[in-house]
């Protein structure tokens, strides 16, 4: 049984989905990724449900990455009935497979030589997804059907110049933190 709903803004699907992929990758991964790599060696002491506390927000924060980038694909496939051929979907499929394992590369955990591999795998690849997602915001602001104002460049460089200047700042505090992460 299908159900079609009629929604009193047509545009409501597609704008939850930006809502939430802008939430995602502008708020939540950068306070996981940035706990994860300026925290970790410092912030041991604190313990939450047996856990070192750095680790419990990383994860609380990327668990709401994953969740909303989640929910934001899904609602896009709902309100397109399908794939559209555009770079910005095709870089948010991408983006998508690869959120969607990097909490499968991050649970992987060998005790053995390989550890080490496995930690710079899970580094890279949420890098990597971090700049495809932000690249693809980028892309969303050119879409027709998105219908936004060429002012969101503006925002998306200030939000991103945010990140780069609070990176910055941790790093010129601890120079070592980008060795510290494995």
């Amino acid at each position: 049984m299908v159900v079609d709903i009629e929604l009193p803004d047509p545009t409501v699907l597609i704008k939850l989905h930006g809502m939430f992929m802008v939430i995602a990758w502008i708020l939540c991964w950068s306070l996981g990724a940035s706990v994860a790599r300026y925290f970790k060696k410092t912030w041991v002491t604190e313990r939450y449900f047996g856990g070192e506390a750095w680790f419990l927000y990383h994860r609380l924060y990327m668990f709401f990455t994953w969740l909303l980038t989640c929910c934001g694909f899904i609602l896009i496939f709902i309100d397109l009935d399908g794939f559209y051929e555009h770079t910005h979907a095709i870089v948010g499929i991408i983006t998508f497979v690869l959120c969607f394992l990097q909490p499968i590369f991050g649970a992987i955990n060998p005790h053995h030589k390989a550890k080490k591999l496995f930690r710079l795998w899970h580094v890279l690849s949420g890098n990597v997804t971090y700049v495809l997602a932000i690249t693809n915001m980028f892309l969303a602001v050119g879409l027709e059907s998105a219908k936004l104002k060429t002012s969101l460049y503006g925002w998306l460089g200030g939000a991103v110049a945010f990140n780069v200047l609070i990176h910055a700042t941790f790093l010129v505090r601890n120079p070592w933190a980008n060795m510290l992460m494995f």
